[in-house]
């Protein structure tokens, strides 16, 4: 996985994080859209109402281990970019404002205070860099770095 690809990664968990509860209420209403069309269509029909608890618990349990799964991505993308703001303080600001905080390279542009091209070129250079480190060692804090850093 490149380092784009990774960073991607962590921006479409920290996005789902954001919209969790909205996206849990929203399966909660379909799952019980589901059992009434499900349900008994008629006079004397049957339906199982543990059965729809179940599967609703079964949901909550799922949406959970998916919540867990996205914070702890979330969490991995913070320490590899603590890891780069070592090296390359604006490249980790830049990515951090970007895939972490969700901003849009307009909002990036004004807080930051600097032309477009120039962030673009610090995005780039710090996915070149780390993905000539590995992910991994960024993370873990070994860098190689010459004295012509």
């Amino acid at each position: 996985m490149t380092a784009r690809e990774f960073f991607c990664a962590a921006r479409d968990a920290v996005q789902r994080i954001t919209t969790y509860d909205q996206r849990l209420e929203a399966k909660r209403e379909l799952a019980v859209m589901k059992a009434r069309r499900e349900g008994p269509s008629g006079r004397g029909g049957v339906t199982d109402p543990s059965k729809r608890i179940d599967d609703l618990i079964d949901l909550e349990l799922e949406s959970e281990r998916e919540l867990i799964a996205d914070q702890q991505l979330a969490l991995r993308a913070s320490r590899v970019l603590e890891g780069y703001a070592n090296v390359d303080e604006r490249g980790a600001t830049v990515l951090r404002m970007r895939y972490l905080r969700l901003m849009p390279w307009a909002k990036i542009v004004e807080e930051e205070n600097l032309p477009y091209d120039i962030l673009r070129t610090a995005e780039s250079v710090a996915f070149d860099r780390i993905d000539s480190e590995g992910i991994a060692s960024i993370e873990s804090g070994n860098l190689n770095m010459t004295g012509a850093e």
